[in-house]
């Protein structure tokens, strides 16, 4: 057996053995489909973390259209089907679903929870109130239920719940009844969102078409397959273009498999380090990693048609451009955003590994040049007539692009539209929240104590009368103490013998009264009961810096409660927004400076020829940005996708400025192709943030196809 014969297939079998133990650690520690796990650690994200910690976060909304009789009894029947599965841990829909020990707790605290009218009133003023009530029971034509304890109606009826009722029953207004049940998993749980989201399937598969369900744990169980549905397209397309290279290119099919054996291998070894960094790794990645493992191919394609190979010789402008690339994704990796940070790590790992593999392993697998593909290989010096444009001309067309295009750059701050759209759960969520929620947002209530808490929460309702909170089914022990003597003070003795005085000549028999508001004679202190509490849904959670419990304030309140240190609103796209700012200037910042370290480094190593290599980094940045300017804004990812594209021009820089040329621009073309075909597919996913990579990955290329015109300054111009 020839020695390239048993190197190749000894490479082969380590490999294979490697990418086997590699894939198994990827199947047993799955990627998270949650996009907020890939955002900033910042205090917007924190505060998200923090009302996730609440299980009134964690719901499943189920809509009955309808409010026919059918329509209840399929409510009734959703009901039962929710309560059977083990991801739910609990469902409402009327009165009867609150708990027995919960209603004893509302029963025992009734009247410290309403609100008292305490004013006295004297017998005539006794005497209309019945006359009025009596005439109302009269005109309403059905029976009515006479409240005999409190017929005067001193006591207004509490809220517990935020919802809207009917008849005692959840209802989304004008559409029909409403299931709500509180689910076990976070958001952030994915398995648990999965097991979720299959059993809710499976439950309610009869009623597809006559309900809309929504949790917002299904986005990460979907969006996260079709991710992966995604990336599985893309990559096949990808491997189809680099066959395609190498048949009908580079004639060499034999090295095709060692190239996508080594591209995987890299690509699987760069995310289980990304993994062994950091906590929660965002399925993003896979996204872009596909298309980011094909840079390597820029060395490969170097080293190959300059024939470094064959001629035994270390090749230093592939080195220098290797060097460049891993630098900026190095000081990249630094900063505070889990994806470009994750996204710098992988692509660091995945290049490194593949550089070291193609300089030093590959030459002993013995790939050589074939005669046939040098020939053919001469249609493509051609292009080297056509070199006429001076460097100065895109240096100068660079300065007009960026110049132009400044006034017009706006950066997108939404991050959920880097997520994929799912229609039909964006549909369903912006039917829950007009309907249900349009008018309230979730406000976090702090304190370092429980009566410290409630005390916060009582002052929120005072400012914000419209709110919910748990002071509406909970009070602190001054406000218990201050309705206690408020109620003790009231003459309820005169004022039941102002209604026995007055009740027949209202219309009412006589001594139906009697028993009016005798349980106030002797009412029992209010008694706390965190565990009624709890099943009220009035959560309050402990953490670290003490306790915290959930409201919801009406938007047009919220000015009202302005400046309270001890709530924090949580509006989602507003955090975010403020976010993603914060992340465009950290980004800028270290864009700023990698520019700046690019400079240098292409200055150092081309010296004379620096203006040519420069333009493969100002060109394709100018060209990108008038993209931006044109398309109307651009986000984050359009910012590392630009990043990657300086570093990728750098390596062509260096290469086309120091190498061979005839062999190097080749070896450069070739890489636009499989460039494309990692990058530039990506302009074909539904999923923002990988389309924005093929946006700039394509708008990029074509400025490189263009600099492939550029005369070299020490290259004389042809006629």
């Amino acid at each position: 057996m020839k020695l390239k014969h048993f190197e190749r297939i000894r490479f082969l079998l380590i490999a294979l053995a490697l990418i086997g133990i590699g894939f198994y650690l990827f199947l047993k520690y799955p990627l998270s489909g949650d996009i907020a796990k890939a955002l900033p650690d910042d205090n917007a994200t924190q505060t998200l973390s923090l009302y996730n910690q609440f299980d009134s976060s964690k719901k499943l909304l189920v809509l009955i259209h309808g409010f026919e009789p059918e329509s209840l009894d399929k409510a009734y029947a959703i009901k039962e089907k929710l309560s059977t599965l083990t991801q739910v841990e609990s469902v409402y829909f009327d009165a009867s679903d609150i708990p027995l020990h919960a209603r004893k707790y509302l029963g025992d605290s009734w009247y410290y929870l309403s609100d008292f009218n305490n004013t006295a009133l004297s017998r005539d003023e006794v005497k209309q109130k019945l006359e009025t009530l009596a005439a109302s029971m009269q005109m309403s034509g059905a029976y009515t239920a006479l409240d005999t304890v409190d017929p005067l109606g001193l006591f207004t009826k509490p809220s517990f719940m935020p919802g809207v009722q009917r008849d005692g029953m959840m209802i989304v207004p004008g559409r029909g009844y409403c299931v709500i049940a509180s689910v076990r998993p976070s958001v952030s749980d994915m398995e648990g969102s999965r097991k979720l989201y299959h059993e809710v399937k499976a439950a309610l598969a009869s009623y597809k078409n006559e309900i809309v369900v929504f949790s917002p744990n299904f986005y990460s169980v979907e969006n996260s397959a079709y991710i992966q549905n995604d990336v599985e397209k893309i990559t096949v397309l990808t491997i189809l273009i680099l066959i395609g290279v190498y048949f009908f290119l580079l004639r060499n099919k034999v090295m095709l498999l060692f190239s996508l054996v080594t591209l995987f291998l890299s690509g699987l070894m760069a995310i289980l380090m990304v993994k062994m960094l950091f906590t929660d790794v965002s399925i993003l990645v896979i996204a872009f990693g596909a298309g980011i493992a094909t840079i390597a191919e820029d060395y490969l394609f170097m080293l190959f048609l300059n024939d470094d190979y064959k001629k035994h010789r270390f090749n230093w402008p592939v080195f220098w451009g290797f060097a460049a690339t891993e630098t900026g994704l190095a000081s990249l990796s630094f900063i505070d955003f889990p994806l470009i940070s994750q996204l710098a790590v992988f692509t660091f790992a995945s290049l490194a590994i593949s550089y070291c593999i193609f300089v030093f392993i590959f030459p002993k697998l013995q790939f050589f040049r074939e005669e046939s593909e040098t020939k053919n290989g001469r249609i493509l010096d051609k292009l080297l007539q056509w070199q006429t444009i001076p460097p100065f001309v895109f240096t100068l067309l660079s300065i007009v692009l960026v110049t132009a295009s400044f006034s017009y750059l706006s950066f997108d701050s939404n991050f959920r539209h880097l997520d994929y759209q799912n229609r039909p759960l964006l549909a369903a969520e912006k039917l829950f929240e007009e309907t249900l929620g349009s008018d309230r947002i979730p406000v976090i209530i702090q304190g370092k104590s429980v009566e410290s808490l409630l005390l916060h929460a009582e002052t929120l309702n005072q400012r914000s009368p419209g709110s919910f909170s748990i002071s509406n089914i909970a009070l602190s022990h001054a406000k218990s103490d201050e309705r206690a003597r408020i109620i003790q003070e009231y003459d309820f003795a005169l004022l039941r013998r102002h209604l026995e005085s007055t009740a027949k000549d209202a219309g009412f028999r006589s001594g139906i009264f009697a028993d009016a508001y005798k349980p106030l004679e002797s009412l029992k202190p209010y008694s706390y009961d965190a565990e009624a509490l709890h099943l009220l849904g009035g959560e309050i959670v402990k953490n670290e810096k003490g306790y915290m419990s959930l409201a919801y304030v009406k938007t047009d309140e919220l000015a009202n409660i302005s400046g309270l240190p001890f709530l924090i609103p949580i509006d989602g796209k507003e955090l975010l927004s403020h976010s993603a700012s914060n992340a465009l200037e950290e980004f800028t910042g270290f864009l700023s400076v990698g520019f700046l370290g690019l400079l240098i480094i292409i200055v150092a190593v081309t010296r004379k020829r620096a203006l040519y290599a420069l333009n493969f980094l100002f060109f394709p940045m100018s060209v990108i940005l008038a993209m931006f300017a044109l398309t109307g804004s651009y986000n984050l990812m359009h910012l590392f996708a630009l990043f990657l594209i300086m570093v990728y021009g750098i390596d062509y820089g260096i290469y086309l400025s120091r190498g061979e040329r005839s062999n190097t621009i080749r070896a450069v073309i070739y890489s636009c192709v499989t460039t494309f075909a990692g990058f530039g597919v990506l302009i074909l996913s539904d999923v923002p943030a990988v389309h924005s990579i093929g946006e700039v990955t394509i708008a990029g290329l074509a400025a490189i196809v263009a600099l492939f015109f550029q005369r070299s300054e020490d290259q004389p111009c042809q006629a």
